[in-house]
Protein backbone atom coordinates (compact mmCIF):
# COMPACT_ATOMS: atom_id res chain seq x y z
CA UNK A 1 0.00 0.00 0.00
CA UNK A 2 1.78 3.72 -1.23
CA UNK A 3 0.38 7.01 -0.53
CA UNK A 4 -1.94 6.82 -3.35
CA UNK A 5 -4.31 4.42 -1.66
CA UNK A 6 -4.05 5.71 1.65
CA UNK A 7 -4.94 8.60 -0.60
CA UNK A 8 -8.24 6.81 -2.40
CA UNK A 9 -9.11 4.93 1.25
CA UNK A 10 -8.90 8.35 3.32
CA UNK A 11 -11.54 10.30 0.54
CA UNK A 12 -13.86 6.78 0.58
CA UNK A 13 -14.11 6.60 4.01
CA UNK A 14 -15.80 10.48 3.99
CA UNK A 15 -17.25 10.27 0.76
CA UNK A 16 -17.66 6.23 -0.01
CA UNK A 17 -20.18 6.89 -3.00
CA UNK A 18 -17.98 9.58 -4.85
CA UNK A 19 -17.46 9.00 -8.76
CA UNK A 20 -14.33 7.33 -9.80
CA UNK A 21 -13.57 10.87 -12.36
CA UNK A 22 -13.86 13.01 -9.21
CA UNK A 23 -11.89 10.30 -6.54
CA UNK A 24 -9.24 10.23 -9.68
CA UNK A 25 -8.83 13.82 -9.46
CA UNK A 26 -8.56 13.95 -5.50
CA UNK A 27 -5.96 11.63 -5.46
CA UNK A 28 -3.96 12.86 -8.74
CA UNK A 29 -4.05 9.59 -10.60
CA UNK A 30 -6.04 8.50 -14.39
CA UNK A 31 -9.24 7.67 -14.19
CA UNK A 32 -8.33 4.31 -15.07
CA UNK A 33 -5.29 3.57 -12.54
CA UNK A 34 -7.53 5.20 -9.76
CA UNK A 35 -10.47 2.66 -10.82
CA UNK A 36 -7.88 -0.31 -11.10
CA UNK A 37 -6.75 0.61 -7.70
CA UNK A 38 -9.52 0.83 -6.04
CA UNK A 39 -10.69 -2.51 -7.33
CA UNK A 40 -7.16 -4.09 -5.90
CA UNK A 41 -8.13 -2.73 -2.88
CA UNK A 42 -11.50 -4.36 -2.54
CA UNK A 43 -10.04 -7.59 -3.65
CA UNK A 44 -7.53 -7.43 -0.72
CA UNK A 45 -10.08 -6.85 1.76
CA UNK A 46 -9.02 -3.56 2.81
CA UNK A 47 -12.49 -2.21 1.62
CA UNK A 48 -14.75 -4.36 3.32
CA UNK A 49 -18.21 -2.79 1.99
CA UNK A 50 -19.56 0.82 1.21
CA UNK A 51 -22.40 1.87 3.70
CA UNK A 52 -24.66 4.65 4.94
CA UNK A 53 -24.80 7.01 7.80
CA UNK A 54 -28.73 7.09 8.42
CA UNK A 55 -29.48 10.39 10.33
CA UNK A 56 -31.82 8.78 13.20
CA UNK A 57 -33.41 12.01 13.60
CA UNK A 58 -34.31 12.68 10.60
CA UNK A 59 -35.01 8.85 10.12
CA UNK A 60 -37.71 9.15 13.25
CA UNK A 61 -35.71 6.58 14.94
CA UNK A 62 -35.58 7.35 18.79
CA UNK A 63 -32.27 7.67 20.18
CA UNK A 64 -29.70 5.05 21.89
CA UNK A 65 -29.91 3.79 25.68
CA UNK A 66 -27.51 1.75 27.07
CA UNK A 67 -28.83 0.32 30.09
CA UNK A 68 -26.99 -1.63 32.81
CA UNK A 69 -28.88 -4.42 34.84
CA UNK A 70 -27.31 -5.76 38.22
CA UNK A 71 -29.32 -9.47 38.98
CA UNK A 72 -29.37 -10.49 42.38
CA UNK A 73 -29.42 -13.84 41.42
CA UNK A 74 -28.40 -15.48 38.12
CA UNK A 75 -29.60 -18.96 38.23
CA UNK A 76 -31.40 -20.35 34.73
CA UNK A 77 -35.42 -19.83 36.81
CA UNK A 78 -34.24 -16.23 37.81
CA UNK A 79 -32.74 -15.64 34.41
CA UNK A 80 -35.44 -16.88 32.37
CA UNK A 81 -38.02 -15.24 34.83
CA UNK A 82 -36.22 -11.74 34.01
CA UNK A 83 -36.30 -12.52 29.87
CA UNK A 84 -39.91 -12.86 30.41
CA UNK A 85 -40.65 -9.85 31.85
CA UNK A 86 -38.87 -7.84 28.95
CA UNK A 87 -40.52 -9.64 26.42
CA UNK A 88 -43.94 -8.86 28.00
CA UNK A 89 -43.18 -5.11 28.03
CA UNK A 90 -41.90 -5.63 24.40
CA UNK A 91 -39.02 -4.08 25.30
CA UNK A 92 -36.25 -6.25 24.09
CA UNK A 93 -35.60 -8.09 20.57
CA UNK A 94 -34.29 -11.11 20.45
Amino acid sequence: MDTYDRAILDVLQREGRIPNVQLASRVHLSESACLRRVRALEKAGLIERYTAVVDQQRAGIPGNVFVSITLQRQDQADLQRFEDALLATGGFVR
